[in-house]
């Protein structure tokens, strides 16, 4: 009879803590402490089809529409280390793989060894976005598209944090907070509401319901969300669970494909201090006396090049990648990035010279001009020579900037951006940022850098394999 009385009680106690929640104001204020950590675990399921531009040779069809399912699984242990209103945690990741389905072909996504423990930033100015950055490496984009999703556990706070809630009130979220928590770059149109459901085990469930429309690099997308988040309320409340569902129509673009599907998504936290990578010391071994930035990096036989993320590979080969830039959402610029065959080390191309091999690229056109030339160097010691050209494309003014890049044992690379002369005040200097990224690295085994012929014969057999 004690036991039952006891249980008795602990019911009505909590019924009593229920009705008392809902009765009075509450503040709904994810907290984050500094050292505080947790495990958490994500998962997200997409299935749609992705929306691909016209393809010019078949005039009958607008768009290619090709059905496309993806898993992700994410798991890691995550440690509070920001100060004031920033908001930073430190993540190591011990699960991290995305299977993806197109038409009837699959590929994977994971991440490298050394990629596994990443730093993730909330900036408090308003037009901020979530950044990653590796803490060891460099992420490559692959690997920065599996991390970067919607319902990031340091996007909530600013979705729902309201003061002065009662059960059944509805509140609108700010424009920055719906842009971190459903993972695009802005917001065009917010009709997404917040209601603090209902009080249950000293937790406060909220809905958050509505459409927006948004926009992700050069596209606008349209969104319908339907999502529970439960938070532990107590002297420092804290995110326990977030599920949502996601209607997506997002239009395809020049920097990606488009995708009209739906999406399930979960997040679950528990407090966890167990894992070794987030301990002080490990911590300290980690960052000491780095600055630690968001960077993406791309990677060819023998060197790496470290960029913006405002950059986008679209093209990739083994020694050749076409990138794009966006900001403000709007496509700036492109670049087209190749290797060349080395020259002697003792013989590098001179100034004169490479202004000589722009000239009989440009020489068909009436109207392009040379209107800049310069030598330099880059961080990293890179010697580089740069010609800048004036001309038009269908009337519409165009630059176009030729850099040629040399190691000092006669690799070389080859960088060309295109843009429209009106936007160059907005792009500059993105273009000596990326090529300031560039290094040269070892010599790759059994790699030949001699005539055009052995290159064409080791790109053949790479190929074979």
């Amino acid at each position: 009879m004690k036991f039952v009385a006891k249980s008795l009680s602990c019911v009505v106690a909590m019924f009593v803590c229920s009705v008392t929640f809902a009765a009075e104001d509450i503040d709904i204020e994810l907290k984050f402490k500094r050292g505080q950590q947790h495990r958490v675990q994500m998962q997200f399921e997409h299935e749609g089809k992705v929306i691909m531009q016209k393809d010019p040779e078949r005039e009958e069809e607008e768009f290619r529409m090709l059905p496309m399912k993806t898993i992700a699984k994410l798991g890691y242990f995550q440690r509070f280390t920001g100060k004031g209103d920033d908001v930073q945690a430190i993540r190591f990741y011990d699960e991290a793989k995305g299977t993806y389905e197109i038409l009837k072909g699959q590929t994977g996504a994971s991440l490298y060894d050394d990629n596994r423990l990443v730093v993730v930033r909330v900036k408090s100015k308003s037009d901020k976005r979530i950044q990653m950055a590796s803490v060891a490496e460099t992420l490559t984009q692959h690997e920065l598209e599996l991390l970067r999703n919607p319902v990031d556990p340091l996007s909530v706070a600013s979705l729902v944090n309201h003061q002065g809630a009662k059960v059944g009130d509805y509140w609108k979220p700010s424009d920055n907070g719906l842009a971190n928590f459903c993972a695009v770059d802005r917001i065009i149109r917010n009709d997404v509401k917040v209601r603090l459901k209902e009080i249950k085990n000293k937790e406060a469930i909220l809905h958050v319901t509505g459409k927006l429309r948004g926009g992700v690099d050069d596209v606008s997308t349209d969104m319908e969300i339907a999502a529970i988040v439960k938070i532990k309320l107590g002297s420092n409340q804290e995110l326990a669970r977030v599920k949502m569902n996601l209607r997506e129509i997002r239009q395809p673009g020049q920097i990606a494909p488009g995708y009209d599907g739906k999406s399930s998504i979960s997040l679950d936290l528990v407090p966890d201090d167990s894992c070794e990578h987030l301990t002080n010391e490990a911590l300290v071994a980690h960052t000491k006396g780095r600055v630690i930035e968001q960077r993406l990096q791309w990677q060819s036989p023998g060197l790496k090049l470290k960029y913006d993320p405002r950059w986008r590979v679209i093209a990739s080969e083994r020694e050749a990648a076409i990138l794009r830039f966006v900001s403000g959402g709007s496509l700036l610029a492109q670049c087209n990035i190749v290797q060349l065959p080395a020259r002697p080390a003792n013989k590098p191309l001179t100034l004169e010279e490479y202004k000589k091999e722009v000239a009989r690229i440009i020489a068909a056109d009436e109207v392009a001009t040379i209107v800049d030339a310069t030598e330099f160097k880059t961080d990293s010691l890179v010697r580089g020579l740069s010609v800048e050209v004036e001309g038009s494309e269908g009337g519409v003014p165009v630059s176009w900037i030729y850099y040629h890049l040399n190691d000092k044992d006669g690799r070389r690379l080859t960088f060309v951006f295109t843009l429209e002369r009106e936007v160059i005040n907005q792009f500059l200097p993105a273009d000596r940022k990326l090529v300031g990224g560039l290094v040269f690295g070892a010599r790759p085994v059994n790699r030949k850098l001699g005539t055009a012929s052995d290159r064409k014969a080791e790109s053949s057999t790479a190929s074979r394999r």
